[in-house]
């Protein structure tokens, strides 16, 4: 009997990170008493009252999550809601984050007091949270601006409807509360002529690069031969004087196969009479010195074509 109760709750919480309440027991068959005596037998833990989970989970940042959500009412927001789409900048996150109507006592979660209407929910990997729209909008509250700048920049990537993010923000934007207009300024302070990064390290780079004493920079510029045949798409380019600049990240260019294809590419560039200038982590953390290089680079090309 009691393997069978074992049974009932295992399959349920096997797809909750090994989270269930009292309430999902029973009506799974089992009761208080077989309950109690899972709980006396080692085979249950219950960390917070009514919820239940299995001895031996492994214990994640989900599970933990899941134990805070597990009571009706609350959901996870802002950076774990951040964190549960996997949103650049908010993936690594190790907070649990959470919202409810009433001042609920969740062990070690931040507890955030409002109502959310159920059109502002979603559930994600089991866990109920904010919306994508909400969320971007909610970070401003708990995150630096750069920060839901990199969030705003990832859900574009994904396809993300901006109009969606907007009425979001637009309907909750109120004094006293940041993230609304945050995301606001952001919104409005978007080009529509201009090509989306490809990765916020590209950001990091363009906003190196991007001094008054140097050329103009294209963003996602697109160099093809004089037949129209496509050469190479740079993350940035200074036109000017030929030069592209790729923010290389190991992410995109680790490894024999990338590395073949980059020198592949570059052959082809320097025929149409360009060169590349690679920028990696090092770069990004040294802004100063990164500067200097490039202005390098930039005199080397002008002279360069300037002697053509």
């Amino acid at each position: 009997m009691i393997h069978d109760a074992l049974r009932a709750v295992s399959e349920l919480a096997a797809s909750q990170h090994g989270v269930f309440t009292r309430q999902q027991a029973a009506q799974h068959g089992c009761t208080k008493a077989r309950v109690r005596r899972l709980l006396d037998q080692g085979l249950l833990t219950e960390p917070k009252r009514g919820v239940l989970v299995i001895a031996g989970a492994p214990v994640t940042w989900h599970q933990r999550l899941a134990v805070s959500t597990a009571p009706a009412g609350i959901v996870a927001t802002h950076r774990a809601a951040a964190r549960l789409f996997r949103l650049d900048g908010c993936r690594e996150s190790d907070l649990l984050e959470v919202s409810c109507a009433w001042a609920a006592q969740s062990g070690d979660a931040i507890v955030h007091r409002r109502n959310l209407p159920p059109g502002d929910l979603v559930r994600i990997a089991s866990i109920p949270c904010t919306n994508l729209a909400r969320t971007l909008t909610d970070l401003g509250d708990v995150v630096p601006v750069d920060l839901v700048e990199r969030a705003l920049d990832d859900a574009r990537r994904r396809g993300a409807s901006l109009r969606w993010v907007r009425d979001t923000a637009e309907r909750l934007h109120r004094p006293g509360v940041s993230g609304p207009r945050i995301i606001l300024g952001l919104l409005d302070a978007l080009q529509p002529s201009e090509a989306l990064r490809d990765s916020w390290f590209e950001s990091l780079i363009e906003r190196i690069v991007s001094n008054s004493t140097l050329p103009a920079i294209e963003r996602q510029f697109e160099l093809k031969e004089s037949c129209g045949k496509h050469v190479a798409r740079f993350d940035l380019a200074m036109p000017s004087i030929r030069l592209g600049i790729e923010a290389h990240s190991r992410e995109f260019h680790f490894g024999r196969e990338a590395e073949t294809r980059d020198e592949d590419r570059d052959h082809r560039v320097a025929m149409c009479g360009w060169d590349t200038m690679y920028l990696g982590w090092q770069s990004a953390h040294r802004p100063a010195q990164t500067l200097e290089r490039v202005r390098l680079v930039v005199a080397g090309r002008s002279r360069s074509l300037g002697e053509q």
